[in-house]
Formats: structure tokens, sequence, C-alpha cells
């Protein structure tokens, strides 16, 4: 497609979202918010202009209403694959950022996990970001409490582990 047809799809999207009350915005939100994140990697500069504009009318819209949700599953494979452009990687991860903490702390800890796989390839401004968020869902992770229970974790694999945990507690 060429610019000036997504650039007036683009037109058009705005206008909805422009449009759209809070509870219409929340149904707009998914599939869009990926889809409009998807156009930052457009190799016409309009094209990122526009994506731009509207993703900055769309985070005010969020910031006003703490309880609009977003689609996080789909955000969270947006970032996770690693054919995404750098800059979509970013923005997915602000808006993860954003919408976590509008999640049920069992739906929070259950995306998390998926969010840190591969952490170490990341650059270090979004390794930052990840760690922030995992520091700040630990008390609602389900972790083990007891060096027994250490065991029972998935992670406790190895001959050590298996050791440290069949060991008695101190």
């Amino acid at each position: 497609a060429s610019s000036d047809a997504v650039l007036a799809k683009l037109d058009s999207a705005e206008l909805r979202f422009g449009m759209a009350d809070d509870a219409k915005l929340a149904k707009l939100l998914d599939p869009a918010l990926v889809n409009m994140l998807g156009f930052l990697a457009s190799p016409s500069p309009a094209v990122k202009e526009k994506a731009m504009s509207i993703l900055a009318h769309i985070s005010k819209r969020l910031k006003a209403d703490a309880t609009l949700p977003l689609p996080l599953q789909p955000l969270a494979k947006l970032y996770a694959n690693p054919a995404t452009a750098a800059i979509v990687q970013n923005f997915a991860l602000v808006y993860i950022e954003m919408g976590l903490p509008r999640l049920t702390s069992a739906d929070r800890a259950a995306l998390l996990p998926t969010l840190l796989i591969g952490i170490s390839k990341r650059p270090s401004a979004q390794q930052d970001t990840l760690l922030g968020l995992l520091l700040s869902a630990l008390p609602i992770l389900p972790l083990p409490k007891t060096k027994a229970q250490l065991g029972t974790a998935p992670a406790a694999t190895s001959p050590a582990a298996a050791a440290a945990a069949a060991a008695p507690n101190s």
C-alpha cells in the first residue's frame, strides 16, 4: 500500500480514537494498539509521524483513566518477537509498563515471567524497565517460602538443586 493510502487509514483511525468514549476506546485498543505500534517501523516518515501523533493521543487518554485495560497479551507477544523493530519493542514495553498495574495480581504474576525471557539479550534500558516491573511484582509472585518448597519449583531440576531441596531445613 502506498503511503497516501496508509495515511488515509491512519486518519480514519485517529478520528475513531478521538471520537470514542472510554468504553469504546477500551474495545478499540485490542487489536488497534498493537497494529498502531507496527506503523512505527514504516519506512515513511509521514506514516511514522502520524502513528506517533495517534499514540500520543492514546497515551493521554490512558493516563487520564487508569481503569482502561490494555491488550497486554498481544503487546507481550509483539515485544517478545525477535523480528519486531527496536522502536516498536520500546513502545510496546512502555504500554506494558503502563498496563501491568491495571491487571489483577494473578494475571500480572502470569504475564511477567514471559516478559523476562531473553532479558540478558535486551538493551540495558529495557532490562532496567523489566527488572523494575519484576521488583514491583515480587510481593504478588508465588515464590517458595521454605527450602522444602524449592524442591517443588519447576526450576529445581539440577542435581544440586534437588540435593539442596532434600536437605533438612536448619
